[in-house]
């Protein structure tokens, strides 16, 4: 029987896993798919996907998965304080955005009106991007600091 361990940031193995603690610990997001690995009688460094070909398709990433998890993990059900400002910023935005450019085609500009309420749209769905972005960001400095 194999025993395996793991590369972290400070240069220390954690380990020794088998491969069946291996499996069980990439396929529940504790270590990821591409994490460095190494056999107890090598010194030869291979990701984990090299050891468990048959999770090929773990090797993917699903960043939004990956956030609920880690929210979940962590009791809580939302995302930070900035990336929910940034949605209340998008949706009042939007709002204004909606209100002033009907007002404009209402009052006989239509070009006008209909370029603020595209460029509220635009602004709208800018800030939901980055708002996912800043979680799923967070969410993967999160991982690496556990691993």
């Amino acid at each position: 029987m194999s025993v395996f361990y793991t590369y972290n940031q400070a240069g220390a193995d954690n380990g020794p896993f088998t491969l069946d603690e291996l499996r069980t610990q990439v396929t529940s997001g504790q270590i990821p798919f591409d994490k460095l690995t190494r056999t107890a009688d090598s010194n030869d460094w291979k990701t984990a996907s090299h050891f468990l070909p048959d999770l090929a398709d773990l090797s993917q990433p699903k960043l939004v998965s990956a956030n609920a998890a880690a929210l979940a993990a962590a009791g809580r059900t939302t995302g930070t304080l900035a990336s929910l400002g940034l949605r209340v910023c998008a949706w009042l935005y939007l709002a204004a955005s909606l209100i002033l450019g009907i007002g404009l085609i209402i009052d006989n500009s239509p070009p006008i009106g209909f370029g603020v309420i595209f460029q509220g749209c635009a602004a709208f769905f800018f800030f939901l991007v980055v708002a996912e972005i800043s979680d799923n960001v967070r969410t993967i400095v999160q991982n690496d600091r556990n691993s």
